[in-house]
């Protein structure tokens, strides 16, 4: 092979390598969401769930891949049976920033409630405008006793989007 027939195909080989690596490194990240609007809003800690009511004393954490947001006035709300608000905590403002790396945030809150939930979302109007971000809604099995994790679209006679006010569980 020729010295100029071997640079050619370097080059092509290096050309064709580098761009697969490009396309396969920019379609997913490591954890399968797509950059551009991926995220989640969910519990850090668990919630506790007794006779007694509802007690949350932990951190929220909401989650933005690879784009630019702010949430003013992200709610923990939780719901009775007929999806009547039960309690509706403010759990404050997250931003996130690409530029600097910040993703996402979590806050601290503590909630109690004397009534037992049917239903808890972390919520905000906002999420909905970004594909693939993934709100859980926490769905009481009464003979189990324990919450299920479930995509809140999926729930037969759960509303949701809930509303479309800022700071607000409806």
């Amino acid at each position: 092979m020729s010295k100029q027939s071997l640079v050619i195909t370097l080059v092509f080989a290096i050309a064709v390598f580098g761009i697969g690596f490009v396309a396969w490194d920019t379609a997913t990240e490591p954890w399968g969401v797509k950059p551009g609007g991926g995220g989640q809003a969910d519990f850090v800690d668990g919630f506790t769930v007794n006779e007694s009511g509802f007690y949350f004393d932990g951190k929220v954490k909401v989650t933005l891949y690879g784009l630019d947001a702010r949430f003013e006035h992200v709610m923990l709300c939780t719901y009775d049976d007929q999806q009547r608000v039960i309690n509706a905590t403010d759990l404050g403002t997250f931003s996130m920033n690409r530029s600097t790396g910040d993703e996402g945030g979590s806050v601290s809150a503590t909630v109690h409630s004397d009534r037992v939930p049917t239903y808890i979302l972390i919520y905000h109007p906002k999420f909905e405008s970004y594909p693939d971000f993934g709100s859980t809604l926490y769905v009481r099995d009464t003979e189990a006793g324990w919450y299920r994790p479930t995509n809140p679209t999926s729930v037969a006679g759960f509303e949701y989007p809930p509303t479309e006010m800022i700071g607000v569980c409806r």
